[in-house]
């Protein structure tokens, strides 16, 4: 019985422990020693580096680290057990099949009605811990799948500044968005069920997520966000559905291929992390 009692707040300490594939970090505006540490799901961290005086900053960024997430995306308890594949490893392997494919025309829909209709019936038994960017490629894949109708997708970027200033636990969403026939002119509609019943205008899906309502930037690339972290709050880039996440829009601006296929393993994957469906 001692010997457990011992344990015991051995266990609670690593209850809560996760692994984290870091993308990057930054140093946080105004706070010693603080970080803003992205992952790659999406989530934000802050960690001081003083919690963790073996680790250093330099050495995270592209590390698998196993570590604790408060509720308040503090991070502490950090360790180090991998490192991530890097961009051109993870992708540029793919490129070379992808590329020859013929890019799509994106749909029409004739009307606000029938988009909406296809929003409400986009798969809604998304798991728990899903993250956008599965939930986004299935809702996209499933939408060619069944109908041979295109979406296109809408990545939303959150400045370092905008994280550091409100303390803000995501750097990127994303979600799918529609080209909608409307009056007689042809209007762009986001797609987004986990926030909305209703295709919306990208100003009213962004006030979701940007507490001070600005208007977000429309960037061409990538680095126009990644390179620019405190110009403006908040980023929006346009792109096809075949990408995933944003390290797939980092290689595009490396290698000037662009994505022009579904791939199998991305499209397993975010139905097993998005909905716990297995095939």
């Amino acid at each position: 019985m001692k010997l457990i009692l011992l344990l015991l707040p051995l266990l609670i300490s690593f209850a809560h422990a996760e692994i984290f594939e870091i993308h990057s970090l930054v140093k946080r505006e105004g706070v010693n020693n603080n970080w803003i540490v992205k992952f790659n799901d999406g989530r934000v961290g802050f960690w001081n580096e003083e919690d963790d005086l073996a680790i250093r900053p330099q050495s995270l960024p592209m590390a698998i680290i196993q570590g604790t997430l408060s509720e308040e995306s503090v991070l502490t308890d950090v360790m180090i057990v991998g490192r991530v594949l890097s961009t051109a490893q993870n992708t540029n392997k793919n490129l070379q099949d992808i590329n020859p494919y013929p890019p799509y025309t994106p749909s029409v829909y004739p009307s606000y009605q029938m988009a909406t209709d296809i929003l409400l019936g986009l798969r809604r038994n998304w798991s728990g811990e899903s993250q956008c960017y599965d939930r986004s490629h299935i809702w996209a894949y499933e939408e060619f799948y069944w109908n041979r109708r295109y979406l296109q997708k809408a990545f939303l970027f959150f400045s370092d500044s905008y994280i550091s200033r409100y303390s803000y636990k995501w750097w990127f969403h994303t979600a799918p968005y529609a080209l909608i026939s409307m009056n007689g002119e042809v209007n762009e509609r986001v797609m987004d069920p986990a926030f909305t019943q209703y295709p919306l205008k990208f100003k009213l899906w962004t006030d979701i997520f940007m507490k001070n309502k600005v208007d977000c930037k429309i960037i061409q690339k990538y680095s126009d966000y990644s390179a620019h972290p405190g110009e403006d709050d908040c980023y929006m880039m346009k792109v096809s559905v075949y990408f995933w996440q944003p390290k797939d829009l980092e290689a595009l601006e490396r290698s000037g291929l662009d994505r022009r296929k579904w791939i199998d393993w991305e499209i397993k994957h975010a139905y097993e992390n998005g909905f716990n469906i297995y095939q």
